[in-house]
């Protein structure tokens, strides 16, 4: 992914019944135990979302980068840079909160990538990829099938839009890449909390034209009666109200006490060094 080949190690695979493992020197146990997260995640993602799989599906494992991130291609493969396993500490790992390990998190999120282009792919598919699902709703469904659900920096992020009336898609300069993924993650529970737990699976596995393309808001009105529009209208009232009342009942911080600095330096993560 990154624009070149790394021939200075060598690369190894083995599969499981669902997913073919391919790593590099050094990530034997590791691969083993990605192996072992995958086939736990793989029941509870095409459950939740009707959709198994007919093929195996390469999950690559690379420490040759300082990269923490992961992506998927497709429901071809996905591809994770292991330095954020470093990161998985007693306190939760990259994010502020939750008890869930990295590893199992990120093969969650990007196996539901997978399996969400698997079920919304079109024949057009071998020549260009699909762009039919929103990248909110992608986003936000990885993070809702995520193990450790609704956690409080989800909270706080929403919380700070809608008492500053921007909530939505983008907005709140450096926190733009986080509204995508929490507000579809949002709007997503809030989907499944008016229309039913299958909600999610109805949307993916919804209607197509009378060519073969996937045609999300179509899928939605078909699922919920509703359209994406007047739903979205709901979900952004709904939390402004929420979030507003609890908001007027708070204290600003300069009313508590008078503040020690005007400025400060946050850290959002610290390592060891070698």
């Amino acid at each position: 992914p990154l624009g070149a080949n790394r021939p200075e190690v060598s690369w190894h695979q083995f599969s499981t019944d669902h997913f073919v493992v391919i790593y590099h020197d050094g990530l034997d146990s590791i691969a083993r135990e990605a192996a072992n997260v995958a086939e736990a995640v793989y029941p509870v993602v095409t459950g939740n979302l009707r959709d198994p799989l007919a093929n195996r599906v390469k999950l690559y494992l690379s420490d040759l980068d300082d990269v923490q991130n992961a992506f998927a291609f497709g429901d071809d493969h996905m591809y994770i840079w292991l330095r954020g396993i470093l990161d998985d500490l007693t306190l939760g790992g990259i994010r502020s909160s939750g008890r869930a390990k990295w590893l199992r998190a990120v093969i969650t999120h990007e196996f539901t990538h997978i399996v969400i282009a698997h079920a919304t792919k079109e024949w057009t598919g071998a020549i260009f990829p699909s762009a039919s699902v929103p990248r909110w709703f992608n986003e936000g469904t990885a993070r809702f099938m995520e193990p450790d659900g609704w956690t409080p920096d989800i909270d706080q992020v929403l919380r700070v839009a809608a008492v500053n009336a921007r909530l939505g898609y983008d907005g709140l300069g450096r926190l733009d890449g986080v509204m995508l993924y929490e507000t579809g993650h949002s709007i997503l529970r809030y989907m499944t909390w008016r229309f039913g737990d299958s909600t999610l699976a109805r949307i993916v596995n919804g209607r197509r034209d009378g060519l073969g393309f996937y045609d999300f808001e179509l899928a939605v009105k078909q699922a919920t009666g509703e359209s994406m529009g007047e739903i979205y209208a709901d979900w952004q009232r709904t939390l402004t109200v929420m979030y507003s009342a609890q908001y007027g009942v708070r204290e600003e911080a300069d009313e508590i006490a008078p503040p020690l600095t005007e400025r400060f330096n946050f850290i959002t993560g610290a390592r060891i060094s070698p």
